[in-house]
């Protein structure tokens, strides 16, 4: 553990003393490194940028987030005590993933992304 900013933190991902993984983020860091390793072989044999130090990779786990307006969060106590849905309801359209992650980004959500 340590102490930045004034926060404790403390690492989450656990190793025996053999090198088995025995949590699930080892896994996901271990296979981040091997890609960051891969694409700068990859970018280097391809001459496209040689000098590359490293490659960010930005798929993992589920990386997303809710934009809620104001107005409908201050009505959510689970929201505003929780930090986190507590109470909902069944998704439409059936969870097709389609047509959440390959539509348009809202204007809103949009111009709040370019403040931030």
């Amino acid at each position: 553990p340590m102490v930045l900013d004034k926060v404790l933190r403390v690492p989450c991902s656990f190793v025996t003393h053999f090198g088995q993984c025995i949590d699930d983020k080892t896994m996901l860091l271990r296979s981040m490194d091997a890609v960051k390793r891969q694409g700068l072989r990859l970018l280097k044999a391809l001459g496209m940028e040689p000098d590359a130090k490293t490659v960010h990779s930005y798929l993992g786990w589920e990386q997303e987030f809710f934009v809620v307006p104001a107005a409908a969060y201050k009505q959510r106590p689970d929201l505003i005590n929780c930090g986190r849905t507590l109470i909902g309801r069944l998704p439409p359209r059936n969870q097709q993933a389609d047509l959440n992650y390959f539509g348009p980004i809202p204007n809103r959500v949009d111009e709040l992304l370019k403040r931030v």
